[in-house]
């Protein structure tokens, strides 16, 4: 499954945050806001960039930014996956399946016992 690749400040998606400049007059927006959409305008960027770099070999640049733009644009919560149906449209290489080595990966995190990034567990099972 394909998921968005916003970058989250603070603990808040950047693209509402970046919308929020928009929103109201400047004048009745904390500068903490201000400060964190500025931060989060350059993260979406680096984002975008790094997942147009990710593609530059698999597809054509208008292409790839398309899909750089879906994938780091804030139009989706991190709650939402993204489609075989989209991610085929969108000319993602996708396949349907999951590798047994992705599951190997799994079954070394402790899932739901930590918080994410998950601390690998090395014991014999």
């Amino acid at each position: 499954m394909w998921f968005p690749v916003d970058p989250q400040i603070a603990g808040w998606p950047s693209g509402p945050l970046m919308r929020v400049l928009g929103q109201k007059q400047i004048e009745a927006i904390q500068d903490q806001t201000i400060v964190l959409a500025d931060i989060a305008k350059m993260a979406v960027d680096n984002m975008k960039g790094f997942v147009r770099w990710l593609l530059r070999e698999k597809m054509a640049e208008a292409q790839a930014e398309e899909v750089a733009e879906f994938l780091t644009g804030g139009y989706l919560t991190h709650d939402t996956p993204i489609t075989m149906a989209v991610a085929r449209r969108l000319g993602l290489n996708a396949v349907e399946g999951v590798p047994a080595k992705v599951y190997d990966l799994f079954s070394t995190c402790e899932f739901g016992v930590c918080k994410r990034p998950c601390l690998a567990s090395y014991a014999e099972r």
